[in-house]
């Protein structure tokens, strides 16, 4: 866009949700030789918060299967442990190793220097023009996890539910 003051606004998210999606497929966190790429980091932030993995499917659109096999590819790099949960029969447990809770540390820095980053780019706004923008972006978040994840499919190829 030549003129972004003359841009739609739907024109300008977009063109912003593609520099996100395109900065984080860039965005390879790694320590002791062991990398962790985009999926990887996302779901065990998740799961650090306390998603489950059926959670964590509905939140990026994919399989419980698919979400299992990520964390047994976490733990195979030796990331973390997945045990079962002994008093909930279908549920998994997250522990994470030495190694998992360094590269944790790291994707926690970086998160934070793009924080410190955000607020400065925000230093100008007012305190409504914030709460304004705050509005906004859980509205927009709630708009990205329901209406463009795409429900994933069924054994039989279905989609679970339809596109959400």
């Amino acid at each position: 866009m030549s003129d972004d003051g003359e841009a739609a606004i739907g024109d300008v998210l977009i063109d912003v949700l593609d520099a996100v999606l395109y900065f984080d497929k860039k965005q390879v966190v790694q320590a002791e030789g062991v990398r962790l790429y985009p999926s990887e980091v996302h779901m065990l932030v998740s799961a650090m918060h306390g998603a489950s993995f059926t959670q964590m499917a509905r939140q990026f659109g994919i399989s419980k299967g698919a979400v299992s096999q990520t964390f047994l590819r976490l733990a195979g790099k030796g990331v973390l442990v997945v045990g079962k949960d002994r008093a909930r029969k279908n549920s998994a447990t997250i522990t994470l190793t030495p190694l998992g809770r360094t590269l944790l540390e790291e994707i926690m820095a970086l998160r934070g220097r793009l924080g410190e980053d955000l607020a400065r780019c925000l230093d100008g706004y007012s305190e409504a023009e914030l709460e304004t923008l705050k509005r906004f972006v859980l509205d927009l978040r709630t708009f990205v996890r329901e209406s463009l994840v795409v429900a994933p499919k069924t054994s039989d190829g279905t989609q679970e539910g339809g596109t959400r």
